[in-house]
């Protein structure tokens, strides 16, 4: 078997693309998931599959979600492997300067041209810093997220991609469920 944890965007946020979770399980698990475990409301499970193929699942993630509830979710699915090399890496958690419950992650659909990185102009977004690393943006902002300048929908619309964030505690309790799972 094969462990991955699932990001579902945009689902379950503000009265929109309403998914309750227990639903969900069984209509993965009809399609062939197995050991479906959720965490919290918005579209953050724990998965274990028959095979490795990450698009594959992916595929068939979106595809049971539309069925069942009538709209396109974008599924973002990473290893175990994956989601400790995201936590193994955060700049905002060495040196202990940084509250750390004011971090963030953001993962991105596809790699993005560092021309369109370097064209953000992050120093006119202070005191929210960001640090970019292949698919993933650390990010930080000593303000409430709902406040931040660059959130989900500005990554998404300055980068020209599709894009999930997680807070920093939900990132660790996803670690926790797969290590549940191994």
């Amino acid at each position: 078997m094969y462990i991955f944890v699932v990001f579902l965007r945009g689902i379950n946020v503000s009265g929109q693309k309403k998914i309750k979770m227990a639903e969900l399980i069984v209509h993965l698990k009809e399609v062939g998931l197995k050991n479906v475990t959720t965490y919290i409301q918005s579209g953050n499970l724990v998965i274990s599959v028959s095979s490795s193929n990450k698009e594959r699942w992916k595929q068939i993630i979106s595809e049971a979600i539309q069925k069942n509830y009538g709209f396109l979710v974008e599924v973002f699915l990473l290893t175990p492997a994956e989601l400790k090399h995201i936590i193994n890496k955060n700049p905002f958690s060495k040196g202990l300067t940084k509250d750390i419950s004011r971090t963030y992650v953001t993962l991105l659909n596809q790699p993005v041209d560092t021309d369109k990185i370097k064209s953000l102009n992050l120093e006119n977004y202070a005191p929210e810093e960001v640090i970019f690393d292949n698919q993933t943006i650390y990010f930080y902002s000593p303000l409430s997220y709902g406040s931040a300048k660059m959130n989900n929908q500005f990554f998404e619309r300055k980068l020209t991609c599709s894009a999930t964030t997680r807070n920093w505690n939900t990132i660790n309790k996803m670690a926790e469920l797969c290590d549940a799972f191994l």
